[in-house]
């Protein structure tokens, strides 16, 4: 569970910065407002799974997959690996762990 909650909190901030900077470059405040909202609030799930607050592992798996959809598609359009590919891609590893330790929970 550590890893999970570590590799969510790095995306969590990657995401974070990733708003800050697409509105600092490219004036965006979709980005802006988006990259934070989302980024907090996979930084909040992080800290909650630390203090073992388990429960809020489907949330979190939820926003990282609605990420990687997002970052995808944005991937397919654009065809430009940074930012959109690379934030796909990196929203695997916490994902992956993410449903592991979904279905490590179903199973108990």
């Amino acid at each position: 569970m550590k890893l999970t909650i570590c590799s969510t909190l790095i995306y969590g901030i990657l995401t974070t910065c990733g708003g800050v900077f697409g509105f600092y470059i490219a004036h965006s405040t979709t980005s802006l407002i988006m990259g934070v909202l989302y980024g907090v609030s996979l930084i909040i799930c992080s800290l909650l799974l630390a203090k073992g607050k388990k429960n809020v592992l489907p949330t979190t798996a939820g926003l990282t997959a609605m990420l990687f959809a997002v970052f995808t598609m944005r991937f397919m359009k654009t065809g430009s690996f940074i930012p959109a590919g690379m934030l796909a891609l990196l929203a695997l590893i916490p994902l992956t762990l993410q449903i592991k330790n979904l279905r490590k929970k179903k199973a108990a």
